[in-house]
């Protein structure tokens, strides 16, 4: 596993403290529907670590770039 059950909290933190949008589009080309759902059920995922690493990697670092998008400051 490459990232820790406190990197997956930190990232619970900041999702319950933010309004997460509807949708978010990333890189111009992956657009996530239902993102509040979307982050709820990967979070879960991740907590309980039943998945395989080969997929529980690619679920935390989309959490990690929704977190990034959200983060920027708006121009």
């Amino acid at each position: 596993m490459a990232f820790t059950i406190e990197q997956i909290e930190e990232l619970e933190n900041y999702f319950a403290s933010i309004e997460i949008p509807q949708t978010i589009k990333l890189h111009g080309a992956i657009t996530y529907q239902d993102l509040p759902k979307f982050v709820e059920e990967n979070l879960k995922r991740l907590k309980e670590a039943k998945l395989a690493p080969v997929v529980m990697a690619p679920r935390y670092d989309d959490l990690v770039e929704i977190k990034k998008a959200l983060s920027k400051p708006v121009a």
